[in-house]
């Protein structure tokens, strides 16, 4: 089974990050990632395979750049 996700920044207050995410047709959900405490979560709680896609893809973007992007997409 393909997944094909894209996150796009709603907003940033310098500590936490809010995206939506979701297949580009599809509904979109909202994750929010913390970067003083490096946690991420699900705003609906739901932290089913579209969720962990989302989030580890976000979770490489900042180890790597120690920053996060306007949008990300995953594919798999």
């Amino acid at each position: 089974m393909a997944i094909a996700l894209r996150l796009t920044k709603l907003s940033d207050d310098g500590r936490a990050v809010t995206y939506s995410f979701g297949a580009p047709e599809g509904p979109q959900r909202t994750l929010i990632f913390d970067r003083v405490d490096e946690r991420i979560w699900p705003e609906d709680e739901r932290r089913d395979g579209a969720f962990r896609a989302a989030a580890g893809k976000l979770a490489r973007v900042w180890n790597e750049n120690g920053d996060v992007p306007e949008t990300l997409t995953y594919q798999a």
